[in-house]
C-alpha cells in the first residue's frame, strides 16, 4: 500500500483524506511520499512530481479526489517525474439517482456512490425523491415506501459536504405524485391520480410541509421542485370546480410563483424541469417540437430566479440540442442540462444508447456555456438495474466536466484511473446491444428510441407471447449465448463480482428464454414431438435458472436498498416463474394426450406494431396477456 504524507493547506481536506485512505490504496504516514497541497483560485487540478516531492493544487475537494487518483496511478507505475493539469470547464457536474421507484438506497449505498463520483471529480448528487422522505404532519406520505428519516438525509448530506459534493433534494410539487395522493388524506389536494389541485389553499400547506422538512435536512440552499410531465393538469377535480375553459399557462405560472414564494421563505433557490412551458406551447404537447415559440406574455409570468432544467435523454443530433438550449436560455433564466445514463429501460444498463445520446448533448452544453450538467439514473419501472452498473456512464459525464470532447480511449483510461475497473468489462452489462437492431438504428438518423428487447423477451408470457411476431426475425438465443460466453471469460472486479455474477445468471436465463415462444409454437404447430421433449427439458432448466436469478437479485437488493420495494420484483418474476411452470404442465399434458389442443398456441401471432419500433420498457399486460 502506498504511503503519503500531506503538507500545506489541510483544513478542508482532513475528513476527505481520512475517508479516502479507507477506500483507496494508500495510507497516511510520516515516512510517505510528501504531497504539498495548495488551493487554486478556480476549479481544476495540477499535479507535478520532481524527485521525491509532489505538489498538488486543486480548486474544489472533488478536484483533489480526482487528482489523488492520478497521483496513485503514477506512483504505482513508478514514474520518477510527471505533470498533469486539468481545468474544470463546467463548474457543476454530477448525477441524479432516482431513489423513489422502489429502490430506495440505503444510507451506506448513497454515501458509497457519493464517494465514487467525488473521485471522478463530480461535485453534485441530486436525490430524486417523490415521497420517500418522512413529513411529520402527513404520516401517510412515504408510508410503506422505505422513506428516509430526517436523520438519514442529514447523514447523507454531511458525508457529501465532507467530500465537497453538494447533495441536492429533488422533490415533486405538481405531478408525479401518484403514490402519496393515493391515500384518503389527499382528497382535498388531488386534481387527478398523480397531480396536485392548483389554487387550493390546502395544496400549498401540503407543499410547505414538504419544503419545510427538506430545508432542515440539507446544507445546500438549492432545491429542485420538479413540475415535469403534468399532462393532466387541470383535467380532474380542478375542471369539475372551475369549468372547461382552463388557462393552463396561467395555472402553471400561478402555481410556480406560489411554490417559489414558499421556497424563498425557507431561504432556498429553486430549479425546475422546463418541459411544461414548452409542451403547453406545442400543438402536440411535444417538449421537443421544433416549431415551439413562447410568447413574451408567457415568459413574463415565469419568475427569473428559478433555474430551468433542460432534460433530454434521447436526441442524438447536436444541432437539435443547440436549438433547444437556445430556446431555454431565451426564457431569461439560468439553464442546467440533465441527460441520462440509461438504467430505466431494461433489466440492465443500456450503454449503447447512453453513448449515442450523451456526447451530442454535452458538446452542445460546452458551446452554450452551460454551467451545470447532471446524469439522471431513472428507475421508472421498479429499480431493476443496480446503480453500480452505471459507473461507466458516470465516468463519461465526469470527463465532460474537464474536457469539451471525450474519446472512448480517454474514457477507458480515466475509468481505470478513477475506479480501477475495465471499461470492456462494464460494457458486458449491456444486454440489449443487438447487432441487427443496431443496424436498424444506424439507418434511422436522429432516432430517439432505445432498444429494450431483452426486457420484453423476458417479461412476455411463454404461452401467449404478444411480441413473438415482432421478434421472429431475431436470433435472440444466439445473441445472449454469445454475451454469456464473453461473461464466462471475463475477469470481474472483486468488490463487484456479486453484481456481475447476477448479470451472468440473467443472461443465462435469456439464452433459453430469448426465442422460446416462437420455438415452442413452431414445434406445436408442426407436431414435432422430439423438439417438444427438448423444449420441456429446457423449460424445466429455465424455471430453475429464473429462481436462482431472483434469489441473486434479492441478495443485491437487500445489500444496497431498503427492503421495502422488492415486493414488486417478487411478484413480477415470481409470476413469470409460475407461468413457466404452467407452460411445462400445459405442454406436458398436450404431449401426453391429456388435452386435445393448446388454445394459447393455436392463436395466430400478430405484430404489436407494424414498424420496427422497439420502445416498450414498462412491465405491463402488454407483455403478458389481455385476459384481464
Amino acid at each position: 500500500m502506498m504511503k503519503l504524507k500531506f503538507t500545506g493547506q489541510l483544513d478542508e481536506l482532513s475528513g476527505a483524506i481520512a475517508h479516502l485512505s479507507e477506500v483507496m490504496d494508500f495510507t497516511v504516514a510520516d515516512d510517505g511520499v510528501v504531497v504539498e497541497l495548495e488551493k487554486l483560485s478556480e476549479g481544476g487540478l495540477k499535479i507535478e512530481k520532481k524527485g521525491g516531492m509532489v505538489s498538488l493544487s486543486y480548486g474544489i475537494i472533488p478536484d483533489f479526489c480526482r487528482a489523488l487518483c492520478f497521483l496513485l496511478d503514477e506512483l504505482k507505475k513508478g514514474s520518477e517525474s510527471f505533470k498533469i493539469e486539468e481545468k474544470r470547464l463546467i463548474p457543476r457536474g454530477g448525477i441524479m439517482p432516482d431513489v423513489s421507484r422502489n429502490a430506495v438506497y440505503k444510507v451506506k449505498t448513497a454515501k458509497d456512490i457519493i464517494s465514487r463520483i467525488a473521485r471522478m471529480g463530480m461535485n453534485t448528487f441530486v436525490m430524486y425523491m417523490e415521497d420517500v422522505y418522512k413529513v411529520e404532519k402527513y404520516p401517510y406520505f412515504g408510508y410503506l415506501r422505505g422513506a428516509y428519516t430526517k436523520e438519514e438525509l442529514k447523514e447523507i448530506d454531511q458525508f457529501g459536504q465532507m467530500l465537497g459534493v453538494e447533495v441536492v433534494p429533488c422533490i415533486q410539487t405538481l405531478s408525479h405524485l401518484k403514490k402519496p395522493l393515493w391515500w384518503n388524506y389527499a382528497a382535498n389536494i388531488r386534481d387527478t391520480a398523480e397531480t396536485l389541485l392548483v389554487d387550493e389553499p390546502e395544496t400549498y400547506e401540503f407543499i410547505e410541509a414538504m419544503i419545510s422538512t427538506i430545508s432542515e435536512c440539507f446544507t445546500t440552499r438549492r432545491i429542485h421542485i420538479g413540475m415535469d410531465e403534468a399532462f393532466d393538469l387541470g383535467t380532474g377535480e380542478y375542471k369539475r370546480r372551475h369549468g372547461t375553459e382552463i388557462d393552463k399557462f396561467g395555472m402553471l405560472s400561478r402555481h410556480l410563483n406560489r411554490v417559489r414564494d414558499i421556497v424563498k421563505k425557507y431561504n432556498m433557490e429553486p430549479m425546475m424541469w422546463a418541459d411544461m412551458f414548452f409542451r403547453l406551447a406545442s400543438s402536440t404537447a411535444n417538449y421537443y417540437d421544433d416549431n415551439i415559440s413562447l410568447p413574451e406574455s408567457i415568459k413574463e409570468q415565469i419568475p427569473n430566479d428559478v433555474t430551468m432544467v433542460y432534460w433530454d435523454y434521447y436526441t442524438e443530433d447536436e444541432a437539435a440540442h443547440d436549438l433547444m438550449i437556445k430556446k431555454h436560455q431565451a426564457l431569461g433564466n439560468d439553464v442546467s442540462y440533465f441527460g441520462g445514463i440509461w438504467t430505466w429501460a431494461g433489466l440492465s444498463v443500456n450503454y449503447n444508447k447512453t453513448f449515442r445520446a450523451t456526447p451530442p448533448a454535452l458538446h452542445a452544453c460546452h458551446r452554450a456555456g452551460i454551467g451545470e450538467i447532471c446524469a439522471t439514473l431513472w428507475a421508472d419501472d421498479g429499480g431493476e438495474t443496480s446503480v453500480y452498473e452505471a459507473l461507466l456512464g458516470m465516468q463519461l459525464y465526469a470527463e465532460y466536466i474537464y474536457y469539451p470532447d471525450v474519446s472512448m480511449e480517454h474514457l477507458e483510461k480515466m475509468f481505470r484511473i478513477c475506479t480501477g475497473y475495465e471499461m470492456e468489462t462494464f460494457l458486458l452489462f449491456d444486454a440489449d446491444h443487438i447487432k441487427e437492431v443496431d443496424e436498424w438504428m444506424d439507418r434511422t438518423p436522429g432516432n430517439w428510441n432505445t432498444i429494450t428487447i431483452t426486457k420484453q423477451a423476458f417479461c412476455q408470457d411463454i404461452l401467449m407471447g404478444m411480441l413473438d411476431k415482432q421478434f421472429e426475425h431475431l436470433d435472440l438465443t444466439g445473441h445472449y449465448k454469445e454475451l454469456y460466453e464473453k461473461l464466462e471469460k471475463a475477469e470481474f472486479p472483486k468488490d463487484l463480482a456479486y453484481l456481475f455474477e447476477y448479470h451472468k445468471q440473467f443472461v443465462k436465463v435469456m439464452t433459453r428464454r430469448g426465442n422460446m415462444g416462437n420455438r415452442l409454437r413452431k414445434a406445436y404447430l408442426e407436431r414435432d414431438m422430439e423438439e417438444i421433449e427438448r423444449i420441456l427439458v429446457d423449460l424445466k432448466i429455465l424455471k430453475e435458472d429464473m429462481e436462482r436469478m431472483l434469489s441473486m437479485m434479492a441478495e443485491i437488493w437487500y445489500a444496497n436498498n431498503n427492503a421495502i420495494g422488492f415486493d414488486r420484483q417478487d411478484l413480477r418474476i415470481g409470476g413469470l416463474i409460475m407461468r413457466t411452470q404452467r407452460a411445462i404442465e400445459r405442454v406436458s399434458a398436450w404431449a401426453n394426450g391429456e388435452v386435445e389442443r393448446l388454445e394459447e398456441l393455436d392463436e395466430p401471432r400478430l405484430k404489436y406494431v407494424t414498424s420496427r419500433d422497439y420502445w416498450f420498457h414498462q412491465y405491463s399486460e402488454k407483455f403478458l396477456t389481455f385476459s384481464v
